[in-house]
């Protein structure tokens, strides 16, 4: 945290380019870390699934907000046209349920 930080600091062009890739793989990781809870507990007996859920909710907003910084960093209409199809994608997964 400190390393990122001092970079900010020092190199915010720097940091303002790499941040989101430092982000979505801390987003990779939570989620890895929620995905081994979950599967320690299928039948949802234990805390394992809440420590599961609670870290899919910290995962969730780590994956999704660099995304779309990283393509709404080029304003083509194509660009435009991709993030509206992946918020439409990523509605459709709770409009099911």
């Amino acid at each position: 945290m400190y390393v990122l930080m001092s970079l900010n600091k020092l190199l915010p062009a720097v940091a303002a380019n790499v941040m989101p890739y430092v982000v979505f793989c801390t987003g990779l990781l939570a989620f890895a870390g929620a995905m081994y809870w979950d599967i320690s507990d299928l039948r949802r007996q234990t805390r394992h699934s809440d420590i599961a859920f609670w870290l899919h909710l910290l995962a969730a907003p780590l994956l999704v907000h660099p995304v779309f910084n990283i393509m709404l960093a080029d304003t083509s209409l194509l660009n435009i046209i991709l993030i509206l199809v992946l918020y439409v994608l990523i509605a459709s997964f709770f409009i099911g349920d």
